[in-house]
């Protein structure tokens, strides 16, 4: 069942069809505030159940009247029940790539399509020529926990929402490690000191950073450790990297909205590409010094045989010289 964030949707038909990434609000996650109604027209909630009969709770974002997208790690093994609120989903695409780590996105169609009001906007998404810079302010929205360890029984009572700046990659593969830089397609985003960021249940939501006037989703919740912890920012899907299986999946692009962002700063996120530079390098030099090392140690095969003819032909030598000597000790002895 995908919830929308209020029940006002049979009051649509009178509104006229608005542009996307339009928000009243114009500047459950841990550390936030409550959002008033409206403040993220686009954000869903996911509500599931795995092959145990458990219930999953992630978010989305609508895109269109019929398309809400969210993180591919949320329906792994899930299936929506139908209840009568709201929409229900008839098709769930992952995207071919993903297997558990990175390419987490995914985009499911709606039994019925929406009809766009004050509440209920799709938002517009990063066109893939976009950039982020480190520090660059971006909101997250979601139903998810407020606190770690707390229990994840049911839907929030209200929408929360939290102000949370970019990270560079250099600095993200840091706190969880150098692999991070194999892939090019995630982002980050939280505070290093924590208290603000997403937590379990937030799966799947939209991070969005304004241009203009319009609100523009560059990330996708993906992971974290833990909620909120200092030095662990969230891990997010970068949403302009996946511009073209968006645009295939749903068929068109007449109503989807991908507008370039381009942040106010100096691209600092450069570094990342730098430090990918130095960690292939880094390979590459591991890998030169294995084959020296293969080397050496076929040189030293190659002089243990040396070692080992010089040892028979000295036996040879020594079998030969008692061939010959022979006979004349047996006729010392006669």
């Amino acid at each position: 069942v995908i919830i929308f964030p209020c029940d006002l949707c049979f009051l649509s038909c009178l509104c006229p069809m608005l542009a996307c990434g339009r928000a009243m609000f114009n500047p459950r996650i841990v550390g936030g505030d409550s959002a008033d109604p409206g403040h993220w027209p686009w954000q869903v909630h996911l509500l599931m159940t795995d092959s145990k009969g458990n219930r999953i709770f992630c978010g989305g974002s609508l895109i269109n009247h019929e398309w809400v997208l969210t993180a591919a790690h949320c329906h792994e093994d899930n299936s929506f029940s139908d209840t009568p609120v709201q929409r229900g989903v008839v098709q769930v695409e992952l995207y071919p790539g993903y297997s558990g780590r990175g390419n987490d996105i995914a985009l499911l169609k709606l039994s019925s399509p929406v009809i766009y009001s004050q509440f209920v906007q799709p938002v517009c998404l990063a066109h893939t020529d976009s950039f982020f810079d480190h520090g660059q302010s971006a909101w997250v929205s979601g139903w998810g926990r407020v606190e770690e360890g707390e229990a994840l029984t049911g839907v929030s009572n209200s929408l929360q929402e939290v102000c949370v700046p970019v990270v560079e990659m250099a600095e993200c593969s840091r706190d969880y490690g150098i692999a991070l830089l194999l892939y090019d397609n995630i982002m980050c985003a939280g505070f290093e000191e924590g208290g603000k960021g997403t937590c379990q249940g937030d799966s799947g939501g939209a991070l969005v950073v304004k241009q203009g006037s319009v609100w523009v989703q560059a990330g996708i919740v993906s992971a974290s450790a833990g909620c909120a912890r200092p030095g662990k920012p969230a891990v997010l899907t970068d949403v302009s990297k996946f511009q073209v299986w968006i645009q295939t999946v749903v068929g068109s692009d007449d109503d989807l909205g991908f507008v370039t962002f381009t942040s106010t700063g100096d691209h600092s996120d450069n570094s990342y590409y730098l430090l990918l530079f130095l960690l292939l390098l880094l390979l590459l030099l591991l890998l030169l010094l294995l084959l020296l090392l293969l080397l050496l140690l076929l040189l030293l095969l190659l002089l243990l045989l040396l070692l080992l003819l010089l040892l028979l032909l000295l036996l040879l030598l020594l079998l030969v010289l008692l061939l010959l000597l022979l006979p004349v000790l047996v006729l010392l002895n006669i």
